[in-house]
């Protein structure tokens, strides 16, 4: 074996274990967005998880199985906040988001409402858990089209 050869073989087992827990962000698809799970009148660059069959994607929360959790997407700010959802059964879903530390720092529930199932528009108003609700948390409520997450509100 050349020195090249076993050269190359080395890096590309580097980057494969380097990016074994890689996600495709669709960049394009970023958005500024309030971060009111962080603190009232936050703001944050949320960029959503692409939807694809492909590893580094996720499934639509549509296809989700119960007790499924996807990342959807992150928040940037001074940090990087994961958002994640879990499909808890048919119609009912779990919101989360974590600080880089794995810390949550706000949790919801909600039930899904179909506004036009022909182009899978529909919204979930998450209620903040107890613990959450304590801290003077409100609602999230997420708004989609296609069955993906496309506009951000908190309320």
């Amino acid at each position: 074996m050349s020195d090249a050869k076993s050269s190359k073989e080395l890096r590309d087992a580097v980057h494969k274990k380097l990016n074994k827990d890689a996600k495709l962000l669709n960049i394009e698809h970023h958005s500024i967005s309030d971060a009111d799970f962080l603190s009232t009148n936050a703001k944050a660059v949320y960029i959503p998880v692409a939807i694809t069959e492909r590893p580094e994607g996720r499934k639509s929360i549509y296809d989700l199985s119960p007790q499924e959790k996807t990342l959807m997407g992150i928040y940037v700010t001074d940090k990087v906040y994961s958002e994640f959802i879990t499909r808890m059964n048919e119609d009912s879903y779990i919101i989360s988001f974590e600080s880089p530390a794995g810390e949550t720092v706000y949790a919801g529930k909600g039930k899904i409402k179909v506004i036009d199932d022909r182009i899978g528009l529909g919204e979930i108003v998450f209620e903040p858990d107890e613990v959450y609700k304590a801290k003077g948390k409100g609602k999230v409520k997420k708004s989609w089209i296609g069955w993906s997450f496309w506009q951000r509100i908190f309320g």
